[in-house]
């Protein structure tokens, strides 16, 4: 169980660019003690010589907890408005690389990954 001890929404320069913050005491009844938790994630479109791209992630973190050791998770999506390029329909067609990392993911000690992929967002 998660109780949040704060979050906060940001608007940062650029009109269109944010920052969430959320911090959570956390504690797995099936583990001896409580641990933090924070969460951030983040977002901005970028207007690039006339080419629309959009920037976003975001980054989840909490400490270790009886025998679960910490854990840093993340993803960061850079994705350029091919529906401008192809269609004219700004907005609806983006096509980018996201970066998935992390470090101890399933709280074992084990096991650090940074793995890009490719990215495609839709919306209808």
């Amino acid at each position: 169980m998660a109780r949040c001890a704060g979050s906060k929404y940001w608007r940062l320069p650029g009109g269109s660019s944010w920052l969430t913050t959320n911090v959570y005491v956390r504690d797995d009844r099936s583990l001896a003690g409580t641990t933090w938790h924070t969460l951030v994630a983040f977002g901005s479109d970028i207007d690039l010589m006339g080419k629309g791209l959009k920037l976003f992630g975001y980054v989840d973190l909490y400490g270790s907890e009886g025998t679960r050791y910490e854990v840093v998770y993340g993803e960061t999506q850079l994705l350029l408005d091919v529906g401008d390029l192809a269609a004219d329909e700004r907005g609806r067609l983006f096509l980018g690389i996201e970066l998935h990392a992390s470090k101890n993911a399933f709280g074992n000690g084990s096991g650090t990954e940074v793995v890009p992929q490719l990215a495609l967002q839709w919306a209808f």
